[in-house]
């Protein structure tokens, strides 16, 4: 149980730093929220597919 709430506490550490990290680098909120329209199309396609993947298993 104490390995379970460490590795929670990291994921969440590590999450949180991420965000502080891409919080300063974004210079408004289109920056933060779409990458500064630097994300590839490999990775919209990723995400795309992963979003069909899930709705149609919890749908």
């Amino acid at each position: 149980m104490f390995t379970k709430i460490v590795l929670v506490l990291v994921f969440f550490a590590i999450l949180i730093s991420v965000g502080i990290y891409s919080r300063k680098n974004a210079t408004d909120a289109n920056a933060f929220v779409l990458g500064g329209r630097s994300v590839g199309p490999w990775l919209t396609a990723f995400a795309y597919g992963t979003f069909l993947i899930f709705q149609r298993l919890y749908s």
